[in-house]
Order: C-alpha cells, then structure tokens, then sequence
C-alpha cells in the first residue's frame, strides 16, 4: 500500500480475499501503522448453488448454514466379475474408479485395458493400462485412472476372484 498525498491505495492480490487499506497520515500512538481490513466475502451464501460461467474468478459457494458446497465424483456404474474371463467393461471414454474384492481368488489378478469394445476379446494386444492383484477378499485398490477408447478388463488365476469395478 502507497500513500500519495492524502490519498489511499488498497493493496489487493487478485488470488486473496483480504485487502488492507490505511488512512491517510495513522500513526497509533507507540508509531505503529494502524491497518485496517476492507470486508471482503470470502464465501458466497446463497439458498441454492449459484451458476457460474466458464473462466469465473468465483467466490466459495456456502448455503445459509455455512456449509461449504462441495461435489463429489460417483462412480455410478459396477460390473461383477466372477470368472476368468475377458469383460467389456465400457466402451468410450471415461474415468475407472477402483476395484473391490468381494472374495479373493488364488494366484489371481485383473489387467485393464483402454480399448475399443470390438478389440476386447481374449488377451487384448494393446492399450494396456495396469494389472492388479485379486487374492485378499475386502481388498481396494483406488486408481482413478482415465481411458480413452473403453474400458476392457481380463481375470486370470487358479481361482477366480469375485471382484467389483467401478467405473463412469
């Protein structure tokens, strides 16, 4: 913050909610600056979410509790899998979630795949993405991994494992 003259500059930073503005010729009485803080809204209180345009410098969004507005990523879809076998899991793009293990198999895993729906047949050639193993039952693995074509997932082992993925 400048003074120029009598005049008052406000020193804000456009990635702060807080300013500070500073009257004219204050000096407290041990010759302290005397700072004074410009109301600010650091979070927007509405009844219902407010819609904001794309490239929005936007405040955080509370309804009028005070609670904080947050969205959460579901993955909404699950495929069951209790063989070892190729599976489609989904064709196109989209973001697997993870994988439980409802009851662990012996010597088995599940490899996935980013790959179009047509070429998930057998021991895909390409787009591998990551194997995982499948023995513990209860087991999760959180990967949050995104493909590109689809999703393709084959189990193997001894014994087949009883898994869950979640995908969207």
């Amino acid at each position: 913050m400048e003074k120029i003259g009598s005049l008052i500059l406000i020193l804000c930073f456009f990635w702060s909610t807080i300013c500070y503005a500073e009257p004219a010729g204050s000096v407290g009485a041990d010759n302290s600056r005397l700072n004074y803080k410009v109301g600010t809204i650091p979070a927007r209180a509405n009844a219902s979410a407010p819609a904001w345009g794309e490239a929005n410098s936007v405040p955080l969004s509370v309804d009028l509790s005070g609670n904080l507005r947050t969205t959460e990523q579901s993955y909404n879809s699950v495929v069951n899998i209790t063989t070892n076998t190729t599976t489609v899991i989904k064709n196109g793009t989209g973001t697997f979630g993870n994988i439980i293990v409802n009851t662990g198999g012996t010597a088995s895993t599940v490899a996935f795949y980013s790959i179009a729906s047509g070429g998930c047949t057998g021991t895909p050639v390409s787009g591998y993405l990551f194997t995982l193993p499948t023995v513990n039952p209860g087991g999760m693995a959180v990967t949050f991994s995104e493909y590109g074509l689809g999703l393709c997932a084959v189990t193997a082992g001894t014994a087949a494992a009883n898994i869950s993925i979640l995908y969207r």
